[in-house]
């Protein structure tokens, strides 16, 4: 028998599951639509003399194990592996399930392939509409607003603002301080932000964001210029949240957080363009800026735009090093591009 403690994924897992024994699973948090329907709430199964009833959220058991005879509690939800004895019950946190793993009963691990929907022709056709939809090129719409607002801050150093929350994780995932990971199976973007206390809980934004604050107040003197910018990093964590599945947390720990947009990419998409062609056009609209640099922008969003649909379209790399290694080469590559632009539209100006 194979239990399974919820934030299924997708509805085939169960189905290959299933034709290695019989599955017993309980529903998640992350569980919705057709994951959901797959996974009935209160699924019990008998083992032997015992029952057995996976449940996500260890949190949500309004009964003592013991008092009741249980001798263990199988329970997921909180993204930590544990397995404990509390006097006579044994407690198994599962992390988070992955798409091609799942806990036997006995004690014992299978590994069984994950759906492939690469190999179904519909997904095919439908191509990056079954993959889901990062949030990117909308993370850069803060920036412009920005400079348009402050002009006395550089676009670069904005833009480098929007992106800072990401390039940090990157940097701590390299480094084996966070820990996100791509879970193909999931409904949306694949990047699983499962372990991000630092950067994607909303108290970790909150402090990138004073420093932010600090830094360019002392650098230039002004206090709205360090606003505007703190601004500009504190935007990440709410623009995620419109978008990502419910991954960001508060202060690292749960609730688990999001509005799930990416699960609508053609919306998601369209919200994100729009977002970073307005801001761009009322920063062209309030800055004056003239024709040769009006030409410098409109490539710069329109490089934005085209990083935005690939991201949409093609799989991420293998693994989370390589994601955050793309990750931090668009990211110096778009503070580059944000330095040049400026250059050009003050040079126009001049």
């Amino acid at each position: 028998m194979i239990a399974h403690a919820g934030d299924v994924g997708s509805p085939e897992l169960l189905i290959q599951l299933g034709a290695l024994a019989r599955v017993v699973a309980g529903r998640g948090n992350s569980d919705r639509g057709a994951s959901a329907e797959a996974v009935p709430v209160g699924d019990v199964a008998e083992v032997g003399a015992a029952s057995l009833s996976p449940l996500h959220d260890r949190g949500e058991l309004d009964l003592d194990p013991a008092s009741a005879g249980s001798g263990t509690v199988i329970s997921g939800h909180s993204h930590r592996p544990t397995m404990e004895r509390k006097g006579p019950v044994h407690e198994c946190r599962q992390r988070r399930a992955e798409p091609h793993f799942a806990a036997h009963v006995g004690g014992n691990a299978h590994r069984a392939p994950h759906p492939d929907r690469r190999g179904d022709p519909a997904a095919r056709r439908v191509g990056w509409i079954a993959k889901g939809d990062p949030i990117l090129a909308g993370h850069y719409s803060a920036a412009f607003l920005a400079k348009a607002a402050e002009p006395r801050v550089p676009l670069w150093v904005l833009v480098l603002a929007a992106q800072a929350i990401d390039a940090v994780g990157a940097v701590l995932l390299l480094l084996g301080v966070e820990h996100p990971r791509i879970e193909p199976g999931l409904p949306a973007n694949p990047l699983d932000i499962y372990n991000t206390p630092y950067t994607h809980s909303l108290v970790g934004t909150l402090v990138w964001s004073t420093l932010a604050f600090v830094i360019v107040r002392q650098w230039l003197g002004s206090r709205r210029a360090g606003l505007a910018t703190g601004a500009v990093v504190l935007s990440h964590w709410w623009l995620d949240l419109l978008v990502h599945q419910p991954d960001l947390t508060l202060w690292g720990a749960p609730p688990e957080l999001g509005l799930s947009l990416g699960s609508h990419p053609a919306a998601s998409l369209a919200v994100e363009l729009a977002l970073l062609v307005g801001s761009a056009l009322l920063y062209v609209r309030v800055q004056s800026v003239r024709s040769a640099g009006r030409r410098a922008l409109a490539v710069l969003v329109g490089a934005l735009a085209v990083v935005q649909l690939a991201t949409a379209i093609v799989s991420p790399p293998l693994g989370p090093d390589r994601v955050a290694l793309c990750a931090l080469s668009i990211f110096f590559a778009t503070t580059w591009g944000a330095y040049r632009v400026e250059r050009i539209v003050d040079a126009a100006s001049a």
